[in-house]
Formats: C-alpha cells, structure tokens, sequence
C-alpha cells in the first residue's frame, strides 16, 4: 500500500551509459515499472533519467538500472511541481486537417505517382506540391490517415518523411492592407541531371521534433508495452503519457521516425493514429530581474588627519 505517494512523484537518477544500447535499455527500464507515466533524459549531458508517476519504487528503479545497465545514482524523489491551468475556453474540435509529406521523387514519372497516390487516399480534398524545390506535399481533408499516406508514399515512390500533421489553419485577410505576391525562384541543383538517373542521396538533417499519438489501450500490460515500444526507436529522447484519459503519449526526440512509430505501436498495442508531427516549442526564459548593488558605509576614524603622520595613540580608540 502507498496511499500517501498517490500523489504524484519525480525521480531523477545519474546512469552510467556508454552507448546507444544502453540508453536504449535504460529507458525500457524506466517504463517498465509500475505506475510511471513518463520518462525523459535530462541535464546537458543526457546521463540522467526524470522518471514521473504514481507509487514508483524509487530504490527498485535504482536496483534494475545498476543490474541492466551500469552505476545509478539517486538525485532526487520528490513531489511533482504543480502548474495551475489556464482558464477553460470552449474549443469546436478541428475538421479539416493539413498533412505536409517530404518525398525523394527522382523523375516526372515518380512526380505524377505520388500526386496519384496522394489524392487516392480516403479524405482527402486537395494534394498540391509546396516548397521551393516542389519535393513536399500538402495533403488537406477529413479523416487520413497520415501513416497509411506515408507508407503508400515509400513503397510507389521514395522514401517519404513526414513534415507536420495538424488543423488546417483559416488565414484572416487583414483590411486595408495591400500585399504584393513574392515570386520564389526554384532552386537547381547543380547535380540534378546526374541524379535524376540513380536516385537522389538521403540526407536528412537533425532536427527536434515532438510526435503526439492515440492508441487503444485496454490494460496495464498494454500501456507498459507502448511505452516500451515508443522509447525503443532511435533519436527518442522522451515519451510520456497526455491527454486527461492518458489514451496519447508524446515523444520528443531527433530525427524520430513517426511512421516507424505508429506501424510498431499498432502491431505491438493496438489501432494508433497520429495526433500531430511538429517541432519542439522552445521555451523562452524569464526575463532577469537586475538587483542594484549594496553600498557598505565606509568607516571614517575622526584622529585619521590629525595623527595620520605619528599614529593614533591609544586613548583615541
């Protein structure tokens, strides 16, 4: 019984970790005990554990880090910071949705399948090409399924990363105010014609990203497993439950492969659809507050002039 830890707790634990296995397996451990809700690296040199949730045994996590992974040093077991929420607005849930694909397409040929298999897809009202160098598409409609997109994208044509998922945003004309169309110039590679032949190389820069999913979950050996499943992927940095139901987990992580992701969670756990793909919002830091330096007063003896040649005598103290 640990009635008085329902609240919830967070643990914060140094591993030692000496490669990408390791912290792979150091984060299963983490998840795969009772009551953890979320567990995310922390600090500048990512060899600590922030592990949250209710009655978590914080010496049992120690114990199983050092037997499966290496030394672990408990920082800290304490109450979790509570943020006050914001005040409620009622919010009409979003129809339409916006989906934005990257694709390695190699010819026209490859140009026109991906449009096809784009605007195929069940949903979906408009697929157009965006970006200067016209290798992303937009895909906007009701109810796609943004993995199935993605996956019919790799097979037919090339390897698709997905940009970002989310509401379709209604742009407000601003009244009054002329604006001129800008005109983007397409960039040529300077390698286009050779590649064209061979396939373009996969180059796919680092970036932060944050991969919200909803998965049916009917038990505690299925919530486990898909937390299992979410840090097991690699560049996966955090995954932790959301959502008031905790039906969602979000993972924070690089060069995160969301469709990886939810094919896993959906063969491992059960039907998982992808919420949002986005970057991660960086918080900004409170301003400074300038504190104004203390001016100590500066003691003055009163027989300093007087007897500053021959010393004070001994009366004058």
């Amino acid at each position: 019984m640990c009635n008085w830890l329902l609240l919830q707790q967070k643990i914060v634990v140094k591993v030692t970790m000496t490669n990408e296995k390791k912290i792979r397996k150091a984060l299963k451990i983490a998840v795969s005990l009772s009551g953890v809700e979320s567990a995310s690296f922390i600090g500048s040199d990512k060899s600590q554990i922030a592990v949250t949730g209710e009655c978590v045994d914080s010496v049992e996590l120690a114990i199983l880090l050092r037997k499966g992974v290496g030394y672990t040093e408990l920082v800290s077991v304490g109450p979790v910071e509570v943020k006050k929420p914001a005040a409620a607005k009622l919010t009409v849930a979003p129809l339409h949705q916006k989906i934005v694909v990257k694709v390695t397409m190699c010819s026209e040929k490859k140009t026109r399948t991906a449009l096809k298999i784009a605007v195929g897809i069940s949903g979906v009202e408009s697929a157009s090409f965006v970006g200067s160098d016209k290798d992303q598409i937009a895909v906007t409609g009701e109810g796609i399924d943004s993995v199935e997109l993605a996956t019919l994208l790799r097979k037919g044509v090339g390897y698709t990363e997905l940009v970002s998922v989310g509401p379709v945003e209604e742009k407000k004309p601003a009244a009054g105010v002329e604006t001129k169309p800008t005109v983007v110039l397409p960039y040529a590679h300077p390698y286009q014609y050779y590649y064209n032949n061979y396939g373009w190389p996969c180059q796919i820069s680092s970036k932060e990203q944050k991969i919200v999913v909803k998965i049916t979950m009917h038990n505690e050996k299925k919530i486990r497993k898909a937390l299992k499943i979410a840090v097991s992927l690699s560049g996966v940095e955090s995954a932790s439950f959301v959502g008031s139901d905790k039906t969602q987990i979000a993972v924070t992580g690089e060069d995160v492969d969301s469709v990886e992701l939810v094919t896993l969670l959906r063969k491992g756990v059960g039907y998982t659809e992808l919420v949002s793909v986005g970057p991660v919002e960086e918080k900004k830091p409170a301003a400074a507050k300038e504190t104004k330096p203390t001016v100590a007063p500066l003691y003055v003896n009163p027989y300093q002039y007087y007897y500053g040649s021959y010393g004070t005598p001994f009366y004058a103290y």
